[in-house]
């Protein structure tokens, strides 16, 4: 039974005989396919908006403590339309009925409208991994922002958002990005959500944790920094919260910082790398989050960072792009996918379309890799490891020869890939007796074997690469 007899005088609600005369529901497909959210018109301007569905079930039995729930829902709307920051979703009406089903409970429904938008970002992920390509630099850096004020204006307000996940933020007309407010379908029981790490002891210590209060709002930080992580690296973030001790969770999750800033700039990959510090103490809040998206500092920084990168570039490595390539590193993600869920499939797709954009530039990085190089440390090791290797041909065991070549058929792919096996095991080994003073010396892309330096080889063997110098080679690429 619908009660249409609400007193509306002091509230933004409508009543629901005058909302259907409003309204008309639509449902269009497009990216958001299946989601929550639907699609509603304005009768008269014919004018798009969301709306979402809130239901509270009533119990006869608990009447007055259901009749509470509906009252401050109620008053949850009126908030909204408080809320004055263009980064988050905003509320044009909303309405609710009571139904009394002859089956089953009753139930009192709320119907909010909000403004339209085009697509959330769990589709737009989705919908990028099917083309395989990631987001552009400038729609990262649309992203932070958004994402930045937003949080910051519910922390300035002393209030903690909670549910910061890609289906909670929306992408509108115009390219920008709109977090819903909270308590609007919150998750579930079994949903994952990027706890911090303090958070989630006190899942399991709840005794000792009681002790050690929790700054809620450092700890959505690190909530955003995970987000903001799996959104640039695709990558899933349940890998964090398995049964891994805190040295695993700490590489993987340098891998992903390395990963992010590589395709991304050092700015960007620094702001995130202090969201995710383990200790609260020392994690940035929300507004020196939106500090950080302005310095100075960071951007001189960054210049930096892209002329080292583009002179590792020019001798002939292959070296993650900021923004200019970002479509090319679909087969980085695709190994990581492999590593960490176990699909060679992806792996497989993302060589291929790495092999076919890379395809014009091998030419000339081999180029660059014929010109003069000075004399190093490492040269000189490298023309002694050449002459030995003449002088002896022995063969390696299969053990030394990756996974994903052993059953090929193809004898030629089999046999280069032992001979790289075997020039690199013995190059690193040449490179692990230098002292420490020494080794920092050495550049690292001289050194590199001919052989090695086309992007095709170093995208195929790296494995092996980081099987057999693992320690320098996250030395050479760690994060400043």
């Amino acid at each position: 039974m619908e009660n249409e007899h609400i007193n509306t005088e002091e509230t933004h609600m409508l009543e629901y005989s005058a909302f259907k005369k409003k309204f008309q529901f639509m449902y269009l497909t497009g990216l958001k396919g299946l989601e929550k959210a639907c699609q509603i018109q304005e009768k008269q301007s014919n004018k798009l908006f969301d709306y979402f569905e809130h239901v509270i079930k009533v119990n006869i039995l608990k009447a007055n403590e259901d009749a509470n729930k509906i009252d401050e829902f109620a008053q949850f709307c009126e908030n909204l339309f408080k809320i004055d920051n263009n980064s988050i979703l905003k509320l044009h009406y909303y309405a609710r009925f009571f139904a009394e089903p002859d089956l089953g409970e009753a139930f009192c429904k709320y119907l909010l409208v909000f403004e339209y938008t085009e697509s959330t970002l769990e589709s737009e992920i989705n919908h990028l991994k099917k083309s395989q390509s990631f987001f552009k630099k400038k729609q990262m850096q649309k992203l932070f922002r958004s994402l930045g004020s937003a949080i910051d204006y519910f922390h300035t307000n002393q209030q903690i958002h909670g549910d910061l996940r890609t289906c909670k933020i929306y992408t509108t007309e115009s390219g920008e990005f709109k977090l819903i407010p909270q308590k609007i379908n919150p998750r579930g029981k079994n949903d994952f959500y990027g706890w911090s790490p303090e958070i989630y002891e006190k899942k399991n210590f709840r005794d000792a944790f009681d002790k050690f209060p929790i700054d809620q709002f450092k700890s959505e930080i690190f909530s955003l920094g995970i987000l903001l992580l799996e959104v640039g690296t695709f990558l899933p973030s349940e890998d964090f919260y398995g049964k891994f001790d805190m040295k695993s969770k700490r590489e993987i999750l340098d891998e992903r910082l390395l990963m992010f800033q590589s395709m991304y700039g050092y700015h960007l990959g620094q702001i995130v790398l202090k969201c995710v510090d383990e200790n609260p103490k020392t994690r940035i809040d929300a507004n020196n989050f939106k500090l950080l998206l302005d310095s100075k500092e960071l951007q001189d920084q960054e210049k930096i960072w892209n002329q080292s990168q583009q002179e590792i570039g020019n001798l002939g490595y292959p070296v993650l792009q900021n923004s200019q390539s970002n479509n090319n590193l679909y087969s980085k993600q695709g190994s990581q996918l492999s590593k960490f869920s176990g699909s060679s499939e992806a792996a497989n797709l993302g060589s291929q379309k790495h092999q076919k954009s890379q395809f014009g530039k091998i030419s000339q990085f081999q180029q660059n890799g014929r010109q003069e190089q000075k004399q190093t440390i490492g040269s000189c090791y490298w023309q002694k490891i050449q002459q030995n290797q003449l002088q002896k041909q022995g063969t390696i065991s299969s053990n030394a020869t990756p996974s994903n070549f052993r059953n090929r058929k193809n004898k030629n792919v089999l046999d280069r890939t032992m001979r790289m096996t075997q020039l690199i095991r013995q190059w690193s080994k040449q490179c692990d007796k230098e002292n420490d003073e020494e080794a920092e010396k050495i550049d690292v892309f001289q050194v590199l074997p001919q052989e090695l330096r086309s992007i095709q080889v170093c995208q195929r063997y790296r494995r092996i690469i980081r099987y057999h110098f693992c320690s320098w080679w996250k030395s050479l690429l760690r994060l400043n």
